[in-house]
């Protein structure tokens, strides 16, 4: 009552928040994180509130350490899902892209930039998430007629060389620069060569996690739970990550059964993500939306082998699978833009792909 004010315009401020968009959750997975999280840890319970892509985690707070359980409210996590059927070499597979926006940064871009109140910048703690190493993927522009972007560039490269003085070789930040507007400004298909030196140099690193399914290890109560996707032929199911983090480092764990979190069924895992690709530029969530679907597009093909669909870790540019994926980013890249800007993303180089025209493209970037 003290703070009645302020406490009611909170609540005119939540009653204008929309939750039938934008927003997932589930009953009996842990969406708020990874799928090599949940398979590698094994612990059931409650649900981890914690995490930083509980967005409604304070507004659950009050009631949830009053009962002492996760029994009475839904975790929700803001941003993008996408679970969709596709196709190559003629059998179908499921594919989930997951973006999860941190609680801590909620809001418009502009009002969320930079370092909070404790410090903290959005990618402060990825090594703890994620392990070593952690991949910078640079997109600032390199040369400039005025130069703006590319002092910071040169700023940012020298930030990094003195952090990796006192790190192990382990331990290193690995930056890579690759000026995203000069490869833009050809053809639009150019800029997928992120998917030769850079994207596949990244995916060395860090390798991808892969898991699959044991039949003879599998409860009938397992196959019943809404989380598991069922096994048959030409039916499979990979993860990506917004984040990247069906990205990891080829580390085998050879016959080691693990209880998914949440869940009661086993799964034998092959290899486990170490790392993180992480990507930015100035202040253009179009550009890294791109140089993530680049990644996609590179991690697919080596997922795909490794499912056997197909026999050399690439899918081809000209694919309609390549498509489908470029699709699912290009949704993607519209809602988060929303979410941090309020207008549509200016997908140019999505645009050019699809052959629109080059005019038409111009003036709804004008708008």
């Amino acid at each position: 009552m003290d703070d009645s004010k302020n406490e009611n315009r909170y609540k005119k401020l939540l009653c204008t928040v929309d939750l039938t968009k934008n927003f997932f959750f589930s009953y009996s997975y842990h969406v708020m994180r990874s799928l090599q999280k949940n398979v590698s840890d094994g612990k059931t319970g409650g649900v981890p509130y914690e995490t930083m892509f509980v967005w409604n985690e304070f507004l659950t707070r009050g009631i949830r350490n009053h009962l002492r359980n996760t029994l009475w409210t839904v975790a929700l996590v803001y941003g993008f899902f996408k679970h969709a059927k596709l196709t190559v070499s003629g059998r179908d597979f499921r594919l989930a892209i997951i973006a999860r926006r941190s609680r801590y940064y909620a809001g418009t871009s502009y009002l969320k930039k930079g370092v909070n109140g404790k410090r903290r910048v959005a990618s402060d703690n990825l090594a703890k998430r994620y392990g070593s190493p952690i991949i910078i993927l640079n997109l600032i522009k390199t040369r400039e007629r005025k130069p703006r972007e590319s002092i910071l560039r040169a700023e940012f490269a020298n930030a990094i060389e003195f952090i990796n003085k006192d790190l192990s070789d382990d331990s290193r930040l690995r930056f890579l620069h690759w000026d995203l507007h000069k490869h833009s400004r050809s053809k639009g298909t150019n800029v997928l060569a992120l998917r030769g030196g850079v994207v596949e140099y990244a995916l060395t690193l860090m390798g991808f996690f892969y898991c699959q399914v044991t039949p003879e290890l599998i409860t009938q109560e397992s196959l019943n739970r809404p989380h598991l996707e069922s096994i048959e032929d030409g039916d499979w199911f990979l993860h990506c990550d917004n984040k990247v983090e069906n990205a990891s480092n080829s580390e085998k764990v050879h016959g080691e059964d693990i209880g998914v979190a949440g869940g009661n069924h086993s799964m034998k895992s092959s290899t486990l993500q170490k790392g993180v690709l992480r990507t930015n530029c100035i202040d253009c969530l179009d550009c890294t939306n791109v140089a993530q679907y680049a990644y996609g597009l590179v991690a697919l093909g080596h997922q795909l082998l490794a499912l056997g669909f197909i026999d050399i870790p690439k899918v081809d540019l000209d694919a309609p699978l390549t498509n489908d994926l470029m699709r699912l980013y290009e949704k993607m890249g519209d809602i988060l833009v929303f979410q941090y800007g309020g207008s549509a993303a200016h997908n140019k180089i999505f645009s050019e792909r699809k052959g629109q025209w080059k005019a038409a493209t111009q003036c709804q970037e004008f708008f």
